[in-house]
């Protein structure tokens, strides 16, 4: 800026801030720092949105590859037992959620048998891998596809329960115990 003399007809600096009011120029400078605070916001409230975007695109993409609730739970209970082969874990993960839901179920009934997984989990895993433990699930549906029935004094419900036990005694003369056993010619004529 020049600072030029009255004499050219020019204003000076000093002359421009002498005419100024001072109220004015407080208020234009709390007007210009409002000003550059908005301008702030503004700048900081876009990058705010951006990291929001990031956090849900991170969120989304850790959503795909978290293990579900069962492989958690599946993950914790082997590896408290001993198994800590990273490897051997996934392989097991990539069988899907229903495998391990009942691979752990088999894993259940194993821990009940004495002396069957020896604190050998790890080695357990690697067979379940194989197929090994497969026939416990066959056992555990055959045991609980029939549901047991009540005991019942009444004759009729007794002899619909041996019905469905023991599909050879369909006849009604298991009705009579004592005669169920003679030859055919003989059980016609008593029951008539």
């Amino acid at each position: 800026m020049n600072n030029t003399s009255p004499q050219n007809g020019s204003y000076s600096v000093d002359d421009i801030f002498a005419g100024l009011n001072q109220r004015d120029i407080e208020q234009f400078y709390a007007g210009y720092q409002q000003w550059h605070l908005h301008q702030q916001i503004a700048t900081l409230q876009t990058r705010v949105d951006d990291l929001y975007l990031q956090i849900f695109d991170i969120t989304e993409r850790m959503q795909t590859v978290q293990p579900s609730a069962i492989a958690l739970a599946t993950l914790a209970r082997l590896q408290a037992n001993g198994v800590n082969d990273v490897e051997l874990l996934d392989r097991m993960l990539e069988r899907g959620e229903n495998w391990l839901d009942q691979t752990m179920q088999r894993l259940d009934y194993c821990e009940q048998l004495d002396d069957f997984i020896r604190d050998d989990y790890t080695q357990w895993c690697r067979h379940a891998l194989e197929g090994a433990y497969d026939w416990i699930g066959s056992i555990q549906d055959t045991s609980t596809s029939s549901p047991a029935e009540e005991p019942s004094n009444d004759r009729q419900s007794h002899s619909r329960h041996r019905r469905k036990l023991h599909p050879s005694l369909w006849s009604p003369t298991h009705l009579l115990p004592q005669k169920r056993f003679l030859p055919l010619e003989n059980r016609n004529q008593h029951l008539q």
